[in-house]
């Protein structure tokens, strides 16, 4: 995911949910020199690949290391328009996660 690509904030809806699914998380650091881990991303894959959910998380702390050169995060991707709240993100991923594999 590094170089944060284009196509966070959008839920495709015409991939298929195969039974089993795939979810990668890009974190930022937050907290006394950015040592303890926030979602920044969730990104979920079907079995064939295509992307289901892929949004960025809008961090519940202040943000002290965005780890760039390792996640892509940038600052203004999680206060963009297409960043949802943690919350959102949460119900979003479980909805998507029942009755399937990860």
């Amino acid at each position: 995911k590094a170089g944060g690509g284009t196509s966070a904030g959008k839920s495709r809806q015409n991939a298929i949910k195969t039974a089993v699914i795939a979810m990668d998380c890009e974190m930022v650091g937050v907290g006394k020199n950015g040592k303890r881990s926030m979602l920044a991303r969730c990104s979920i894959v079907n079995f064939r690949g295509e992307v289901l959910y892929d949004k960025y998380v809008e961090p519940m702390e202040r943000v002290t290391d965005y780890r760039t050169e390792v996640s892509g995060i940038t600052p203004e991707l999680l206060a963009g328009p297409d960043a949802v709240s943690f919350r959102q993100c949460q119900k979003e991923v479980a909805s998507l996660l029942e009755r399937r594999v990860l």
